[in-house]
């Protein structure tokens, strides 16, 4: 079986043992008063996705509650994003090319408040991983970048969203440095500078090839989540390996938009906890 949907198999499994409790000790009013907190995180899915573990293991910090945090250091262990470091990735030719298979379609665009959101209508095309189909649903972007590359962090990322016929998420990751403007954002500039927050906004056909990937096939691939609320798990993230350029106009007009152009809209790298990152070098 492929290594990669062996681990989107294993994140099912682990979702399945975070339901038990384990020795969980709740004799003292304190375990019990932590027991609840960790009910409330868990059972709060923005609350996880933007603080997660983190937060909670603070509590522990000089505290003796054992058996409480081996339960919390299991949540959200297969969270996005993550810092991908070379020296520890594992370098496999056979992953293949990603395939892309896109065609221009219908789109509109959206300010949700935390992104700027460009929607296809129609038929996009497709990715195909592992020999299943993924269409190809949206785009939207992130300032700075979410996944960092040996620990830097980019002033850009881009996230092209795919869902296959059984529901499962891919999504496909670009990072930005400053430079050259990018081609599909000067496409759409104009609309993003003028979107309404409350409204969908026409674009017409939008051609997801303009998304220039570079001309590297190089990529990094595993198992992760959805940045986002509910932070879904089992999503196959495929990260570009090359670099690309955005101008500085370009980013502070993506900023602006859905906010006051200074704050940020990434979330913090999350523990990789054991997992596997792969590296498709041909």
């Amino acid at each position: 079986m492929n290594l990669v949907l062996e681990d989107a198999e294993e994140v099912n499994v682990k979702k399945k043992s975070r339901k038990s409790l384990g020795n969980l000790n709740t004799n003292s009013t304190a375990d019990a008063f932590l027991f609840i907190l960790f009910l409330l995180a868990v059972s709060n899915s923005q609350f996880r996705c933007f603080t997660g573990r983190i937060l909670l293991l603070r509590l522990f910090k000089d505290r003796k509650f054992v058996d409480m945090k081996n339960v919390l250091t299991r949540i959200a262990s297969d969270d996005s994003p993550i810092d991908l470091i070379d020296t520890r990735v594992q370098v496999l030719s056979h992953l293949g090319r990603l395939n892309r298979d896109y065609k221009p379609a219908p789109a509109t665009v959206k300010n949700k408040g935390h992104d700027i959101t460009v929607r296809w209508k129609g038929d996009a095309g497709e990715i195909k991983i592992n020999g299943t189909k993924y269409k190809l649903l949206q785009f939207h972007w992130h300032s700075p970048s979410e996944h960092t590359i040996n620990g830097s962090r980019y002033e850009l990322e881009l996230h092209l969203v795919h869902k296959c016929s059984q529901g499962n998420l891919a999504v496909v990751a670009i990072v930005y440095k400053y430079g050259r403007p990018d081609r599909m954002l000067t496409k759409l500039f104009h609309h993003i500078r003028s979107v309404d927050p409350n409204h969908d906004k026409e674009l017409g056909i939008v051609n997801p090839g303009d998304i220039k990937f570079g001309r590297s096939r190089k990529y990094y691939r595993y198992i992760g989540s959805l940045t986002v609320p509910p932070c879904t798990e089992g999503v196959i993230w495929t990260i570009v390996k090359k670099v690309r350029t955005v101008s500085r106009e370009q980013v502070r007009a993506l900023r602006e938009a859905v906010h006051d152009g200074f704050k940020r809209n990434a979330r913090p790298t999350q523990p990789l906890d054991g997992r596997p990152v792969y590296e498709y070098s041909p």
